[in-house]
């Protein structure tokens, strides 16, 4: 095994001495040929590692080394824009039109605050929170996944930072925009860790997954042992996307994703704060809520680069589900188990009495001793409701419809247990808390939400749910 770092870490010189397209990936390539030369090497070099190292190993492929013969990056997308010193798009920087916070303090190791505010995140970011194509550009020549000529096993992971939307969408692409004859070859497995937990059986969050790495450990002994070593030992016939499904803490198979068997499953709420199959009944059922950017409900784990708000599925009820702004909707116990196999988003029928507002959601599972833990978040700008590309700003006590996405998840909520939905208008620092007007980065004031929850505003909780 040969250990490289990137070149600028630590102490070593910064890439800035090789400038240029995939600066990374003309590195990966003269490693992987150095390696090669030696005589102690039999010429077959795979890659390994996650996060910016296994942005690294895509770098590296897109320059088609002679002796590259398979990469197995984990909790990682691959560098094919200009703006690659922090390797995101916009869907990854902006969730639902609101900036992930959280994750660039992390990025830039700064201070606390607003957007385009001292201590923020960097100005370059906070001038384009509209999908304007900023982080599309690509200067002519730049690699693309149709220059990657060897397998790959991707790895992600339920609860990482960089969020398996991206893993899911990024193997899809590399089966119809990587070379043909290797498109058969790819796979997709995602663990229940947070981001670089893959590695170890310890706790992600508050829930522990046991054999998880394990089985990680015994996949990536296949992978290797066949493309690198020549092992008939099935590599090329197990199924396309392999996930650890949380709560059954069992591995389940497929070729496709979300798998043939799934079907949707729709959660009404109620005036009177339950979550339940039935529509309600009646007219001017509503909730009132407020977005207070002085008193933002705070962020308690989920999908975070920085440990101090918690990494994973996390206890909402001490910080969260007491604090003054937000709104629970819980499901009867439940009598049979209910499988999320896939995406999760909240549909909602909201006014404000301000130019602009935001509605957050968080989806838990309750368990019989009380327990509310995180599995999935989302939040929604509502003047960026039916696109990102422009605000429509709200007209104050007027009833608009969204639709909250978020990440896609394999979780049993076990018999026994209930749903809970909390709604509320922030998550803060994991995204950044709105204005509530139309200047994004001048003084905050206060709005006051209503949520409509009645027969002609159904706003509902619609989860993908599968079969065992």
């Amino acid at each position: 095994m040969v250990c490289v770092e990137r070149r600028g870490a630590g102490k070593s010189r910064n890439n800035s001495l090789r400038p240029g397209i995939n600066p990374d990936g003309h590195d990966g390539h003269d490693v992987v040929e150095w390696i090669a030369a030696q005589p102690w090497s039999d010429g077959k070099i795979g890659m390994w590692g996650a996060s910016n190292q296994g942005k690294i190993q895509y770098a590296t492929a897109m320059t088609q080394p002679p002796h590259l013969v398979c990469i197995m990056p984990a909790e990682t997308t691959p560098n094919t824009r200009e703006y690659d010193n922090l390797g995101i798009s916009y869907d990854q920087v902006y969730i639902g039109g609101v900036l992930r916070l959280e994750l660039l303090q992390k990025a830039q190791r700064s201070k606390e605050g607003r957007a385009g505010q001292p201590g923020g995140v960097p100005d370059q970011i906070s001038q384009h929170m509209l999908d304007d194509g900023f982080f599309d550009q690509r200067p002519e020549g730049a690699p693309t996944l149709l220059d990657v000529k060897v397998p790959i096993m991707s790895v992600g992971a339920w609860f990482d930072n960089d969020n398996n939307r991206v893993s899911i969408n990024l193997f899809m692409r590399l089966q119809s925009e990587t070379l043909e004859k290797m498109r058969p070859h790819h796979r997709l497995l995602i663990g229940p860790w947070i981001h670089t937990g893959v590695y170890t059986d310890e706790q992600q969050g508050e829930l522990y997954f046991p054999g998880a790495a394990a089985y990680y450990q015994k996949r990536e002994k296949q992978f290797y042992d066949y493309w690198l070593r020549g092992i008939q030992n099935g590599q090329d016939e197990t199924p396309n996307f392999t996930w650890y499904q949380m709560g059954e803490n069992a591995w389940q198979t497929s070729d496709t994703w979300p798998s043939e068997n799934t079907g949707e499953k729709v959660w009404y709420l109620h005036p009177d704060g339950k979550l339940s199959a039935d529509k309600p009944a009646g007219s001017g059922g509503s909730m009132k809520f407020t977005a207070n950017p002085d008193n933002p409900v705070p962020t308690v784990g989920g999908m975070n680069k920085r440990s101090n708000y918690g990494k994973g599925p996390c206890d909402q009820r001490e910080k969260v589900e007491t604090h003054s702004d937000v709104l629970l909707y819980t499901s009867p116990v439940l009598d049979e188990d209910c499988n999320l196999q896939g995406d999760v988003k909240v549909q909602v029928f909201v006014s404000t009495d301000a130019e602009d507002t935001d509605v957050a959601f968080r989806l838990t599972d309750v368990f019989p001793d009380g327990r509310s833990l995180l599995l999935r978040d989302g939040i929604l700008r509502m003047s960026l409701r039916n696109t990102r590309k422009a605000y429509e700003f709200l007209t104050p006590d007027q009833i608009y419809e969204g639709v909250i996405e978020t990440f896609p998840v394999g979780y049993t909520i076990q018999k026994g247990h209930c749903l809970r939905l909390i709604i509320s208008s922030s998550n803060y620092p994991r995204w950044d808390v709105n204005t509530n007007t139309r200047n994004k980065l001048g003084e905050a004031k206060a709005a006051h939400n209503k949520l409509y929850v009645d027969a002609e505003h159904p706003s509902a909780l619609i989860l993908t749910t599968g079969s065992k």
